[in-house]
């Protein structure tokens, strides 16, 4: 299992060469970037790639699309465009995405946006299956583990596999553990995330980010599922990822997630 981080708990906005430096002062293997200032601008692309292969550390990146709005008659040419054109050259092997909607959306029920997400992703995995990427669908605060089990189940394609962020299951009111179980057989790409779960005087429960370790998801029991159960552990990248509240030194907490990680699973890292 190789240790990686998003670029955005590096605080350093959009710039992906300095999220590239500090992804090499903290010694990860990969490093999770947004494609977004890459699109605008090519020449930037040609930068990052010759970075990465200095510093040896690898890529992911993510992409998404209106499914829900596409349902079956979701396009395809821009993801392959995408993929020749930025995944490629940045030797990215996984490309995240989500559903974009949520299943507390009453504009659309339930079994409507799973069966029009899965619609949607049908021709994208058979896309990524044809041009050697995984499109790997996150639990993005949106839908249960066995949900987003089920879609990529009746997707049914080898382009297609799972993202599991572990801190989300609990904003759609699941254990992050019951949803590991569902998730890991399938997941090829994480966001490994922890959160402070809180009661509030009014409302039920406040959800606050923290440094990995420091909150109350599980990762001591769900890294070593993922590891046992992951369709290919030696290759999975475990990425840090630091959401804390507004005003937190990101970048320290950042560090202590690193080296915590290092520290908890010092006998899965590398294997």
């Amino acid at each position: 299992m190789n240790l990686g981080v998003v670029q955005h708990s590096l605080a350093c906005g959009e710039d992906p060469l300095l999220a590239l430096d500090r992804a090499h002062e903290l010694g990860v293997q990969v490093v999770s970037i947004s494609a977004a200032p890459l699109l605008r601008d090519p020449a930037l692309l040609s930068h990052v790639a010759d970075r990465a292969a200095a510093y040896g550390i690898g890529v992911e990146t993510g992409w998404g699309d209106r499914f829900l709005d596409n349902g079956a008659g979701q396009p395809v040419e821009p993801f392959r465009a995408f993929v020749r054109g930025l995944c490629r050259p940045l030797g990215v092997r996984v490309v995240g995405t989500a559903g974009g909607s949520d299943r507390w959306d009453r504009r659309m029920p339930l079994a409507e946006q799973l069966a029009r997400l899965t619609a949607a992703l049908r021709p994208l995995a058979a896309v990524a299956a044809e041009e050697g990427v995984v499109l790997a669908l996150e639990n993005h605060a949106d839908y249960r583990g066995p949900e987003v089990a089920a879609v990529v189940a009746a997707v049914g394609s080898p382009g297609l596999g799972v993202r599991f962020d572990t801190a989300n299951p609990y904003a759609v009111i699941e254990e992050p553990l019951a949803a590991a179980e569902a998730l890991a057989p399938l997941t090829v790409a994480t966001h490994i995330k922890d959160l402070r779960v809180r009661p509030k005087q009014q409302g039920l429960l406040a959800l606050v980010g923290c440094a990995l370790g420091e909150g109350d998801v599980d990762l001591g029991a769900i890294v070593p599922m993922l590891a046992a159960r992951a369709p290919d552990p030696a290759r999975l990248t475990l990425t840090v990822e630091v959401e804390p509240p507004p005003g937190t030194d990101v970048w320290a907490a950042a560090r202590r997630s690193v080296a915590w990680m290092r520290e908890a699973f010092a006998d899965l890292l590398g294997r």
